[in-house]
């Protein structure tokens, strides 16, 4: 499979950024960025058809709120719950199973609180690649 080369344009600070993690790291900011846009792919895929899901939704709760009602909500579909309290701040990892309909809904559920979440997908989606 060969290479394909295309523009962007992205704000100056990031480029600068992005200058400084590929010297740190020494490789080029090309590298970077497939390495960047390949887990953008691969974390929102599932959104591409309505599947059978697993992964792990990794939660900084900003605001405080109460998991209680939520995981009541969304109990078919989490499978396991780890909360925890590094310095002053509350982060949670969920680690969800089911239909990818109801992981979405679960994770809009967790932004529309205030949460600051990052889906991580455990599998690859065959019926998507």
């Amino acid at each position: 499979m060969g290479k394909k080369r295309f523009g962007i344009s992205i704000d100056s600070k990031i480029s600068a950024e992005l200058n400084n993690i590929a010297s740190s790291l020494n490789i080029n900011r090309s590298k970077i960025v497939e390495m960047a846009l390949q887990n953008y792919i691969t974390e929102y895929k599932h959104l591409l058809s309505r599947h059978s899901c697993r992964g792990i939704i990794i939660i900084k709760n900003v605001n405080n709120i109460s998991f209680d009602k939520i995981l009541e909500n969304y109990r078919n579909i989490i499978v396991n719950y780890i909360h925890s309290h590094m310095e002053d701040e509350c982060v949670c990892i969920m680690f969800v199973s089911g239909d990818s309909e109801h992981i979405n809904n679960l994770n809009k559920h967790l932004i529309t609180c205030g949460c600051l979440t990052r889906y991580i997908p455990t599998h690859q989606n065959q019926s998507s690649t």
